[in-house]
């Protein structure tokens, strides 16, 4: 699961949200808590003081609202998308693709 994006990724687009976080801040991936930590969620987690919940379509759009507000007055909710490099295609490395030949005119398989 996207717990950098938990509101968008997870509450936004699935409808479900963790209720009961017993850690301080917002929810996060628990690889990235330290061990005291997790023990805590761990147990929170067994007692289900803290659970998933489904939200319904009027709490969804609300929460979806809500958000924006935030994200708007100033605090991120949004993690900020990273930037991933354009994959090259074929023929941006100079392969005709119809004739199987690269710009040097070479067949690139034997047929």
């Amino acid at each position: 699961m996207n717990y950098i994006n938990y509101e968008s990724s997870i509450v936004e687009k699935f409808g479900i949200a963790l209720i009961g976080w017993p850690v301080n801040g917002k929810v996060q991936n628990p690889g990235d808590l330290g061990p005291d930590e997790g023990l805590v969620l761990r147990n929170a987690l067994e007692r289900m003081e803290c659970k998933w919940i489904i939200l319904t379509e009027e709490e969804q759009e609300a929460r979806k609202i809500q958000n924006a507000q935030r994200e708007k007055d100033g605090e991120q909710i949004y993690a900020p998308q990273k930037k991933r490099p354009k994959k090259s295609t074929a023929r941006d490395n100079g392969v005709d693709l119809e004739n199987g030949n690269n710009d040097n005119g070479m067949m690139l398989h034997s047929g």
